[in-house]
């Protein structure tokens, strides 16, 4: 897979959302105060697909997850202050962006369930789209998916693997949606909070791979036997 065509930056332009928010910011226009939610019932230990962490892992491993044999670790105290600091982030822009006129509040962190069908039948998923239909002046409607990184991670640019995860789980939420129009906010979570627009491209290939795979585990789970 060449990552390459995956994905393009967009920050030399510097992009098409990052200059509306930066401009709300240097206006110091906030309403009084940002109710901050921090979700702490981050688990995927159910039987269902989930793109942020089952796009490319193996059938039989999904298998093992889906019928309860293979669970995940506990959540360490680092990776506490990891998902807390990244709900921070979401939230925050979230607002902003509602503030801003260009997302409705219901489509802010809105979780879906939907069944896909693959080339083995059905499987059902559930994921959660951070800001669907988001409108940008004079570009449409977009798909936002934030992504938190450090300062190392930022000024790196995404690896070939994270490039090739974020390209399937984005291209999975914008088929539930019907939005062809997608993109990437990388966040920078340490100083000085500089932002990154990643514009990710429909990539039916990648989807039918997917598909083909839940459903094939789908398949298996409602059989009892195991894939090979």
């Amino acid at each position: 897979m060449d990552t390459q065509k995956l994905l393009r930056s967009l920050t030399v332009n510097p992009g098409i959302l990052i200059p509306h928010i930066d401009a709300y910011q240097d206006r110091g226009e906030f309403p009084d105060e940002w109710v901050i939610r921090i979700d702490n019932t981050k688990t995927h230990d159910d039987d269902l697909f989930h793109p942020s962490t089952d796009a490319f892992t193996k059938p039989k491993e999904l298998y093992m997850q889906k019928v309860g044999l293979l669970k995940s670790p506990p959540i360490t105290h680092t990776q506490v202050r990891v998902f807390s600091t990244g709900h921070f982030c979401h939230a925050m822009y979230g607002q902003a962006l509602v503030e801003m006129g260009f997302v409705k509040e219901e489509n802010v962190e809105r979780q879906y369930h939907v069944t896909i069908t693959g080339k083995h039948g059905e499987a059902n998923c559930r994921g959660t789209i951070d800001l669907g239909w988001v409108q940008i002046p004079g570009h449409g409607e977009w798909l936002v998916d934030m992504k938190t990184m450090n300062k190392r991670q930022f000024e790196a640019g995404a690896t070939p693997g994270l490039l090739k995860k974020w390209n399937a789980q984005v291209n999975i939420y914008g088929d539930w949606i019907d939005l062809d129009q997608m993109l990437i906010l990388a966040i920078e979570k340490d100083y000085p909070h500089r932002l990154r627009e990643y514009v990710v491209q429909k990539d039916n290939d990648i989807l039918e791979e997917i598909y083909d795979r839940w459903s094939l585990v789908a398949d298996h789970v409602k059989r009892g036997v195991a894939p090979e």
